[in-house]
């Protein structure tokens, strides 16, 4: 009965806005592709109706259901159930008084905790039929349901998604420190999308970068990134490990201080620490070490060497085929 009053009370104006999105979704893929930006830039649609929580190491069930915490109550500290924003915007989308209308969990970083961990039994709930609305329910216990019944006048004893709520996720796999999320899991996302390496580019045409070493100098943003990106996947290295237009800012390429600063402490170490963090080829023999690394790059106007000849070759190459399409 109570998924029934929920149907016939949809904001049907408001879903119609949204009605092509996917219920699950889980977006990935490298560093600086806009993964967050995608889901801010749609989760607008929703209006005041989402709220966005970002996942680390030692986040639990507890803070993402809920669970008893102490409170203060007119001066004394007593206990009472607390929920998380995963069972609170459930129960917005399931409250009579939110007339239906969608609402929106974003993850970010889902997979730096143990996903299966921090859903618990909640888990069972991913599982939608055709209609979006959730294919099995999970019995909770009578904390869950007295703060259901007294903040939202929900009297039931079982959860089960309706197709009012959306949950979106995004997810590193790139970056150290982050748990695997097993097949089971991901298969309950309808949308499992990766990022293209390249995508709005365009944003960021014009951005022209100085890379102070091995004599490149002034270079544009998009022709550097890319021939960096095709000589990493020439070594095998993995699409998610690749470098996105957005791994920095336009804000701080356009700074040429702060552009400096986020090239070498963080371009350059990402990829040594990250990237090629086994073979480290794309380094020369000299320059395999954040310590040498920083000792070289900036200095000697520029000229000395960091990158391995190789890579230097394909770079030289485009660059030097981009000046000859310039004098055509």
């Amino acid at each position: 009965n109570l998924h029934e009053k929920i149907r016939e009370s949809i904001n049907i104006e408001k879903v119609s806005k949204i009605v092509n999105k996917e219920r699950n979704r889980l977006i990935y893929g490298a560093p600086g592709t806009g993964k967050s930006n995608l889901l801010e830039d749609e989760r607008q649609i929703f209006g005041e109706n989402y709220e966005r929580v970002t996942f680390y190491e030692d986040y639990s069930y507890s803070q993402f259901v809920g669970s008893y915490k102490p409170v203060s109550v007119n001066g004394e500290i007593t206990y009472k159930f607390v929920a998380g924003p995963f069972l609170r915007q459930l129960a917005k989308a399931l409250s009579p008084k939110n007339n239906g209308e969608p609402q929106l969990l974003i993850i970010e970083e889902i997979n730096r905790a143990n996903a299966a961990s921090v859903f618990g039994d909640m888990f069972q709930l991913l599982d939608r039929n055709s209609n979006g609305e959730g294919e099995y329910e999970v019995h909770i216990n009578d904390e869950m349901k007295k703060y259901l019944m007294d903040e939202y006048g929900l009297e039931t004893s079982v959860l089960r998604l309706p197709n009012n709520f959306y949950l979106w996720a995004t997810m590193n796999s790139a970056d150290q420190g982050v748990f695997p999320l097993d097949s089971a899991f991901k298969r309950r996302f309808d949308e499992y999308k990766m990022m293209d390496i390249n995508g709005k580019e365009e944003k960021i045409a014009d951005i022209i970068v100085d890379i102070k070493c091995n004599g490149i100098g002034l270079i544009n943003w998009n022709m550097f990134r890319h021939v960096l990106n095709d000589y990493l996947i020439e070594k095998g290295i993995k699409d998610d490990k690749l470098i996105g237009p957005f791994f920095i800012k336009r804000s701080i390429l356009e700074d040429k201080d702060k552009a400096q600063a986020a090239i070498k402490d963080k371009l350059l170490m990402y990829l040594l620490e990250d990237v090629v963090k086994r073979n480290r080829g794309l380094f020369e023999d000299n320059a395999k070490s954040l310590n040498r690394i920083n000792i070289l790059y900036g200095n000697n106007n520029g000229e000395n060497v960091i990158f391995a000849q190789d890579f230097m070759d394909m770079l030289n190459e485009v660059v030097e085929a981009g000046d000859k399409n310039e004098t055509d």
